[in-house]
């Protein structure tokens, strides 16, 4: 009897073990390659981005844009030039969407005497197809993208702001890249594995969270190079001072919960300013009061952006 009771035990925990790797490698892939999302046809994009068409419906004058980034590929966006202004903004958006997300900010801060640079990050939008990386080597993209405004535009004096995915890609080439100024930064989730833990809890209900969590991080590591353990706001922001960081976070985000722009506020160093939104949905602090937000950001940039 206790033969088949330690066999049947051993069979359980095996089975148990082969699901927890089968099911990292479906994540890591669902990951990688996210289904194409775009205004067209998805609904919520729509409500989310406000702004799904070129930078002409809002009345402003833009050029399409390519770069090559560190891979070779070729990164595309939009330059929204203000008269004379050596001054520029790159924008960064988040998971699975594209340059059209950041547009409900643009108006606000060309309006103030600003260049504005959108792009779609690799893997995204119109730029060429790769693998997504939750900003690990999205990172590069941003860097290229300051590399281009330097020789093609004599730009002098950078700044960002970005979503989510994008803070994140922005807070850790920022860290290490001095021409940028300032940052600002929504939505972003201050340790990607954390975050991959609290997903999978809430989202697929599955059982030792951190298990799948580690086995998801295995299968990315090995398919494509990277470590999410690596991808961590949270341990990177404090590097970025003494340069200035606005973060912004709605209080009841329902993907990336409020606790994580909680611990980026506090990991930040000074100078330092933290807008608690009052918002559920996630990454859309703008919509919740669009007053304050053009107030908040275009005044921060202007203090900061010599």
């Amino acid at each position: 009897m206790k033969k088949w009771f330690f066999i049947i035990i051993s069979l359980a925990v095996s089975l148990f073990l082969a699901a927890v790797v089968i099911i990292g490698g479906v994540f890591a892939e669902m990951l990688m390659y996210p289904a194409p999302r775009s205004c067209d046809s998805d609904e919520w994009i729509r409500e989310a981005f406000i702004h799904c068409k070129t930078p002409a419906e809002q009345g402003l004058t833009f050029e399409d844009i390519e770069f090559k980034n560190d891979k070779g590929l070729t990164i595309r966006g939009w330059y929204m030039p203000y008269p004379e202004a050596k001054k520029t903004i790159v924008m960064l958006h988040g998971y699975n969407t594209g340059r059209v997300e950041s547009m409900r900010w643009v108006p606000a801060l060309h309006k103030a005497g600003f260049n504005v640079l959108t792009f779609d990050f690799r893997n995204a939008g119109k730029s060429d197809s790769d693998f997504t990386s939750l900003g690990f080597f999205e990172k590069n993209d941003l860097k290229a993208a300051i590399d281009y405004l330097e020789a093609n535009k004599g730009q002098e004096s950078f700044a960002i702001l970005g979503a989510s995915m994008g803070g994140a890609a922005g807070m850790m080439q920022m860290a290490i890249d001095p021409r940028i100024k300032a940052g600002a930064f929504e939505g972003v989730f201050a340790d990607a594995m954390g975050l991959n833990e609290e997903l999978i809890k809430r989202d697929f209900g599955l059982p030792f969270p951190s298990l799948f969590s580690e086995s998801f991080r295995t299968w990315v590591k090995i398919r494509k190079g990277f470590d999410l353990k690596e991808i961590s706001p949270e341990k990177i922001i404090a590097q970025i001072a003494p340069r200035p960081v606005l973060t912004i976070h709605c209080n009841q985000d329902n993907y990336t919960a409020f606790s994580h722009g909680l611990r980026l506020a506090e990991a930040a160093k000074e100078p330092k300013v933290f807008w608690a939104a009052e918002c559920t949905k996630h990454a859309e602090a703008w919509q919740s009061d669009p007053e304050k937000a053009n107030a908040l950001v275009t005044e921060f940039f202007q203090q900061h952006l010599p």
